[in-house]
């Protein structure tokens, strides 16, 4: 990356996305994520959240919440 590049990235306060440090609650954010956008039940998410040991009830009620 030139430095003009770099210039505009911190002026304009371009970064690249940051993931979380934890893989669970970075689980938890792309579910919650996927749920926001009307996505009713995105099946990779939640296979992401059941891997990282969350319950199917956990994560039908945390739908149902967001629903609203």
């Amino acid at each position: 990356m030139g430095p003009k590049i770099r210039a505009i990235a911190w002026l304009f306060g371009i970064t690249a996305p940051n993931s979380l440090a934890d893989p669970r609650l970075e689980a938890l954010r792309l579910l919650v994520i996927a749920l926001r956008r009307r996505d009713r039940y995105p099946e990779a998410e939640v296979t992401a959240a059941l891997a990282r040991g969350f319950s199917k009830v956990q994560i039908d009620w945390l739908s149902r919440s967001l629903e609203n």
